[in-house]
């Protein structure tokens, strides 16, 4: 008997199954966009362009976030601020 046995389409079976794991040789649509522009020269320049990209739209995000967040709820005119109003609790049929 043989140790070394060989199903048909073995290698067949592995390649289907790490195909998609495979890394793609095609360059992504947004780093093909940022080489169209000319900003950059190259793939890895492309990179760190759309990555300073997605780091300034997120701190732009937690500013503008922060500062309509902060603001104190607006008062009705007539109040002062920190006067309080009393609101009558419904009355039971």
């Amino acid at each position: 008997m043989s140790d070394q046995i060989q199903f048909e389409g073995e290698g067949q079976e592995q390649s289907l199954l790490y195909g998609r794991f495979a890394r793609s040789a095609q360059v992504p649509t947004m780093v093909r966009w940022a080489l169209s522009t000319g900003v950059v020269k190259d793939e890895h320049g492309a990179k760190y362009l759309l990555l300073a990209v997605v780091v300034l739209a997120v701190l732009s995000a937690i500013m503008v976030l922060s500062f309509f967040g902060s603001s104190s709820t607006p008062t009705p005119s007539g109040f002062k601020e920190g006067q309080s109003v009393l609101v009558p609790s419904p009355s039971k049929p």
